[in-house]
C-alpha cells in the first residue's frame, strides 16, 4: 500500500493570498524565520512586474542585509523564470524584459564587491 502526504494549506493561507493578490495595499510582514515571508514577497513583487509596475518604482525592506540578498536573488530568478515562460512578443514578455534590464543594472551599480571590502553606493562599507 502506497502512503499519500495530505497537503493542507497553511493557517495563514489567507493573509498569503492577500499579499499576493492585493496589489494596491502596502503591507508590513511580519513572520518568523522559515515562515514563507520571501516566497510571498517574491510572489507579490513579480505580480506587481506583470500589472505593469516598473521595478524601480517598487521598494521592498528587509530587517537583515543576509534577507535582502536572499529576496534580491530569489526576485531575479522568479523573473526569469516567468520571462522564459512569457509568449514572446506580449506585455508581459516586454514588461518582464525590462524589469531584469533594470534590476540587473540597479544591482551591478549599487553592489560593488571585491575580495576584502564591499562599496554600497559608492562608499566603502566595513565587514
Amino acid at each position: 500500500m502506497t502512503e499519500q502526504k495530505v497537503r493542507l494549506a497553511p493557517a495563514d493561507q489567507a493573509d498569503r493570498d492577500r499579499i499576493a493578490d492585493d496589489l494596491d495595499t502596502t503591507f508590513l510582514v511580519e513572520a518568523g524565520a522559515g515562515s514563507g515571508k520571501t516566497t510571498s514577497l517574491v510572489g507579490r513583487l513579480l505580480a506587481l512586474i506583470e500589472s505593469g509596475t516598473r521595478v524601480d518604482q517598487i521598494a521592498a525592506i528587509t530587517f537583515t542585509n543576509k534577507a535582502a540578498d536572499e529576496l534580491k536573488e530569489r526576485f531575479r530568478l522568479a523573473l526569469e523564470k516567468a520571462f522564459r515562460r512569457a509568449e514572446e512578443q506580449s506585455l508581459e514578455h516586454e514588461r518582464l524584459f525590462e524589469a531584469i534590464g533594470i534590476l540587473t543594472s540597479y544591482l551591478s551599480v549599487r553592489y560593488i564587491r571585491s575580495a576584502d571590502r564591499s562599496y554600497v553606493n559608492g562608499r566603502l562599507r566595513q565587514g
